[in-house]
């Protein structure tokens, strides 16, 4: 006997075939990417009656949100560079759309931009427009409307006259915190 997936999840790794003894096979497949997928089986090399079957594998609510663009050095009152984009997937890691995702800071506000983004067809919601107009160091956050508390994705950012250099911000779901940097004013 032999199964194969193609289609979305084509060339899955399917789990080792069991024979149950009783004329009954077991197996199955664990896809990673919405779509439609196609299962072939065939017994001696002769498709079973029905093979290929077809199954549509679905997303699932979004689970997680992510720092998907790490915000950069910005002088004050300028748009934050990168931009800050954030990215909602659902449990299998597949991008989810049209998530509304909240960009807000620890500590303050922002003084102008937009805060609430929908995630677009890749699951990116990219924040172009936020401005701090004061110097200083701020933790932003981003959170995905129906995503859990949890999941809630902050960075540290550093805003102040002059460009230095960047820091990387892991893309991870637990809050990070970085080491303060001292600036002295001009």
């Amino acid at each position: 006997m032999s199964v194969s997936v193609s289609g979305a999840n084509n060339g899955a790794t399917v789990d080792p075939i069991s024979d149950d003894g009783n004329g009954i096979y077991t197996t199955g497949y664990t896809p990673t990417t919405t779509g439609t997928d196609e299962i072939a089986i065939s017994l001696s090399g002769v498709a079973i009656a029905g093979s290929p079957y077809t199954s549509n594998v679905i997303t699932s609510d979004a689970e997680n949100v992510a720092v998907d663009t790490q915000p950069q050095q910005t002088i004050a009152g300028q748009p934050i560079a990168g931009p800050p984009a954030a990215l909602v997937t659902d449990n299998l890691s597949n991008a989810v759309s049209g998530v509304e995702v909240i960009a807000g800071l620890q500590s303050g506000n922002f003084d102008s931009g937009t805060t609430s983004v929908n995630s677009d067809g890749s699951g990116i919601a990219t924040f172009s427009d936020l401005v701090i107009n004061t110097a200083g160091a701020y933790i932003m956050e981003f959170n995905a409307v129906g995503v859990s508390e949890d999941a809630v994705s902050r960075n540290l950012m550093w805003f102040r006259r002059l460009l230095l250099k960047r820091f990387p911000f892991p893309a991870i779901i637990k809050p990070v915190r970085l080491p303060p940097i001292w600036l002295s004013h001009l």
